[in-house]
């Protein structure tokens, strides 16, 4: 066999080595990408588990201290029934005291109103006595006429009539203080049995308060009494719920431990798989060098021409005064008001927006699987973009993410290692994430950019894989 043979035989193998690997590569980082994803959400519930299990406890302090608070209140609920019902036996002793006074106050009433027409009757005596006594006094006045015209004889007569005469005198003087003591007497017993009527009155009215508040303090009991059965009632549902949250928090605990031993395999996984990634990517960095023709070559070449056609108007631009250095390698990334996700403005991005964003454009033509070509800066900036990424933002964060990519920071793996990539060429293979969870597997040819020997970034040449 010819060298010419041996050398297209070695092409052939070479380039199908190295489609190989891409698929590899690529397959690969699609299983990194979602190992990675999972260990993302599992680290998530393993947070959610923590706050869970804190949430856990905090709830089981908060049902102790209500446990606390309701053996507190059951105690001073079953002490207030027992007051209650003392004070509700001293209340219906009361009213029995207060209705057997109004009983008394209204026989009181009744013996006044017997005694007042006693005294009536009386008067009325006393008042015929008077009559009595002044008819006596009158016959004895005639007496001692009759006995004074009889002279003589009639002498021991007229004694007598002065006798009966002085008696009926003394009658109408006693009758007389009589009356009036007895007009005392019934003035004294009518002004009793008007304060014994009111006196009465009060009395009943009393009772009829004291039977409302002899009801009302019934009503009081049975509603203490109900609230020392809720108080018992909750101090055995709060018992419960303890015994369920201690429950809970062993079970959370053990959940929590065993998301976080399913987070440390996951990232051993991630990191075995990311090993297992970048061998791949080694080895189609390694084919991709070997001089021969393989199905990245022509996205390789046109990242390398593109990063010399970008270093070489830089360079033009210093030289013009356009820029300095100073301004390329700008680290002040002033955010952009209003925009979600983030977007930011250096000295520099107006200048790449203008002159080099164009120099670049073109390559999207290069092959029916590209998808973007753009540089990245030492500040791992998408500064400019093509015009389906750079489209201005609307008040969809989503739609944002997947079309308003330009002046962005990018912190993935991919970007830092073209970020600090010295070598003509990197080939990667990623998942580009697109934004509201969808992700796109990407191979990236780039090439890196030099701005007067310093190292400023690279050029992305991206396409499907």
């Amino acid at each position: 066999m010819s060298r010419a043979d041996n050398m297209s035989e070695a092409s052939t193998v070479i380039a199908g080595i190295a489609t190989e690997v891409g698929r590899l590569s690529v397959d690969i980082a699609d299983v990194t990408g979602n190992i990675e994803e999972v260990r993302t959400l599992v680290e998530d519930q393993a947070r959610n588990f923590v706050q869970i299990s804190e949430g856990t406890r905090e709830t089981a302090g908060s049902n102790r201290r209500i446990a606390e608070v309701a053996a507190q209140t059951q105690t001073v609920a079953a002490h207030a029934h027992h007051s209650v019902v003392a004070a509700n036996q001293e209340i219906h002793n009361s009213l029995g005291a207060i209705q057997s006074l109004v009983t008394s106050v209204s026989s009181i009433g009744a013996q006044l109103a017997s005694l007042d027409a006693a005294m009536r009757r009386v008067s009325s005596v006393t008042g015929a006595i008077d009559r009595i006594a002044r008819q006596t006094n009158l016959l004895a006045l005639n007496a001692t006429i009759e006995a004074a015209r009889s002279g003589e004889a009639g002498r021991g007569f007229a004694v007598v009539a002065g006798e009966v005469k002085a008696l009926a005198r003394e009658t109408t003087g006693a009758t007389a203080e009589i009356a009036s003591v007895l007009a005392e007497l019934t003035q004294q017993v009518r002004t009793l049995s008007e304060h014994s009527a009111d006196g009465s009155r009060h009395a009943d009215a009393v009772g009829r308060s004291t039977q409302t508040i002899g009801s009302v303090m019934s009503a009081v009991g049975q509603a203490v009494a109900q609230v020392d059965d809720n108080a018992q009632r909750i101090a055995g549902a709060t018992e419960d719920i303890s015994q369920r949250c201690g429950q809970l928090e062993g079970v959370v605990g053990a959940m929590s431990v065993g998301v976080g031993k399913s987070t440390d395999a996951l990232a051993q996984a991630a990191e075995r798989s990311q090993r297992v990634l970048s061998g791949s990517e080694a080895i189609l960095q390694m084919t991709a060098s070997s001089g021969f023709e393989t199905a990245d070559s022509k996205f390789i070449e046109a990242a390398v021409d593109a990063a010399k056609k970008i270093e070489g108007r830089l360079k033009q631009a210093l030289d013009r005064g356009e820029l300095t250095v100073a301004d390329l390698f700008d680290k002040n990334l002033a955010p952009i008001a209003g925009t979600n996700p983030v977007q930011y403005m250096t000295r520099y991005i107006p200048f790449l927006d203008r002159e080099i964003q164009p120099l670049v454009d073109p390559l999207l033509e290069l092959d029916e699987r590209m998808v973007f070509c753009a540089p990245i800066d030492h500040n791992r900036l998408i500064p400019s973009h093509n015009p389906q990424f750079r489209k201005p933002q609307g008040k969809d964060p989503v739609w944002n993410a997947a079309n308003c990519r330009n002046r962005r920071q990018f912190l993935d793996k991919t970007a830092a290692a073209i970020v600090v990539s010295t070598q003509p060429f990197l080939l990667q293979t990623y998942r580009r994430d697109m934004g509201g969870g969808v992700f796109a597997l990407m191979k990236d040819a780039s090439a890196p950019i030099r701005v007067n020997g310093q190292h400023w970034g690279g050029i992305r040449v991206c396409y499907r894989a």
